[in-house]
């Protein structure tokens, strides 16, 4: 019996193909291989950073300040998600927590901008003599 319907014919019956507990790529990656890689790679990055972790993040610092703060803000969250925090505070308790965060947000940058290198402006580049 053929069925006509060509929506229940898109993918035949192929025996052949992929039995069960058969890989379709049999010489492909061995079973739980990837997981013990990133154990023991983990593991092994764990031990360096113990006995070196300090002194290499003193180190960037020191060489590359802007490579510092990029993985420092890249370990702070993107996002903060405030619910219901203020539901009871009126306004002025609004306005001083506000002010409060513009302030902080000024020193914040202030800090960044202090840690980044100030190109030279054309008149304070000397030709060499």
């Amino acid at each position: 019996m053929n069925n006509p319907d060509p929506v229940a014919n898109a993918r035949p019956h192929r025996p052949w193909l992929f039995q069960p507990g058969q890989s379709g790529n049999p010489g492909g990656t061995p079973k739980g291989a990837r997981k013990r890689l990133t154990q023991a790679f983990l593991s092994d990055l764990e031990k360096d950073y113990i006995e070196h972790g300090a002194q290499a993040m003193r180190t960037l610092r020191a060489d590359d300040p802007k490579a510092y703060l990029n993985i420092v803000a890249k370990l702070c969250p993107r996002e903060l998600e405030v619910t219901q925090a203020f539901e009871e505070s009126d306004n002025d308790e609004m306005q001083f927590l506000l002010a409060l965060a513009k302030q902080y947000m000024q020193a914040r940058r202030a800090r960044t901008l202090e840690a980044q290198p100030i190109p030279a402006t054309e008149g304070e580049i000397e030709s060499p003599a």
